[in-house]
């Protein structure tokens, strides 16, 4: 477990509303002359230009899995432990809410020893995050709140299918509500994005997220989409008892 040091707010000017720099072009990048060698390889060791990534690391990403916490903060002022894992359920699938249009550019890689910090008096709480290594590359972030307690490794292996793209995370996701002692742990299902080289770029969820937490289990199953269907990003939810 990290545990999380007090940070220096002085000097801090407030929040940004946009980018310091704008988007660079990328008319005359071919995604194909780059991605087409590397067919079902690991694209987390090769190197791609930097008009393809956006303004921010992966840190920061992981930073943005708290933009909902508020549901962590209502699962903690419950007292019925069913209704405590709907929130939670809940929380785990709002990470996923800034992926729906974030389908053309890809976060940076943190250098090794590299840090991300961010104290969100509006939500409460605060954040620390460290690059922990560098290959494979790993992230681990901690933050706390009066209401609870959030850490996890980031770790995420990364190919290339022809046509798509597939992220498919390997690390855990913990949460301590200290107010009713639970500790709440799940994995994080695959992420892929579409049509890379033609049409609109689309982003995709699926696998099989599961809750532990003592004898009470959340099984959440993001549904794959498919190109004779019109329904997408379907999430179905099933609490039960070990």
């Amino acid at each position: 477990m990290y545990k999380l040091f007090y940070l220096n707010t002085q000097g801090l000017t407030g929040r940004r509303t946009v980018l310091p720099i704008p988007r660079p072009p990328t008319e005359g990048l071919s995604l194909w002359n780059l991605l087409s060698r590397n067919i079902g390889k690991d694209l987390s060791q090769i190197s791609m230009p930097v008009a393809l990534n956006e303004p921010l690391n992966v840190l920061q990403r992981l930073c943005e899995e708290l933009e909902y916490s508020d549901l962590l903060d209502k699962a903690a002022s419950i007292d019925d432990p069913y209704e405590r894992m709907v929130e939670i359920a809940a929380f785990a699938v709002s990470a996923y809410a800034s992926t729906l249009s974030r389908a053309g550019n890809k976060p940076f890689n943190p250098l090794l020893g590299e840090t991300y910090e961010c104290i969100r008096e509006d939500k409460g709480f605060r954040f620390i995050a460290e690059q922990v290594s560098h290959h494979p590359p790993i992230g681990a972030c901690y933050a706390e709140s009066g209401n609870f307690t959030f850490w996890q490794d980031a770790r995420v292996k990364t190919k290339f299918w022809g046509k798509s793209m597939e992220f498919q995370p390997l690390g855990n996701v913990h949460v301590l509500l200290p107010k009713t002692g639970d500790l709440y742990t799940w994995n994080k299902v695959t992420t892929c994005v579409h049509n890379l080289f033609s049409g609109q770029r689309w982003v995709d969820q699926y696998g099989e997220l599961k809750i532990s937490n003592g004898r009470i289990t959340c099984k959440l199953t993001f549904a794959k989409a498919s190109y004779w269907s019109a329904k997408r990003h379907e999430v179905s939810c099933f609490i039960y008892i070990i």
